[in-house]
């Protein structure tokens, strides 16, 4: 992740990843326990 080679202590958010190139959708990921909040990346070109 570019934070590790960079040394910060900072996550990614959403708004990070879509300067990146990639579109973020936000989805609902079915589990054994129910349904969670995730995100799918969608390669922007």
């Amino acid at each position: 992740m570019i934070y590790d080679e960079l040394g910060l202590k900072k996550k990614a958010k959403a708004t990070d990843i879509t300067s990146f190139g990639y579109e973020v959708k936000d989805v609902k990921i079915p589990t054994n326990d129910g349904r969670v909040n995730g995100f799918e990346l969608k390669l922007i070109r």
